[in-house]
């Protein structure tokens, strides 16, 4: 799935369990 987390403040996106960072 695609789903947008936060992690230690830093702005994550996985991908199908692929995290990718974006500048969300």
């Amino acid at each position: 799935g695609d789903k947008d987390y936060r992690y230690l403040s830093i702005p994550v996106r996985f991908s199908d369990a692929i995290p990718t960072y974006t500048d969300d």
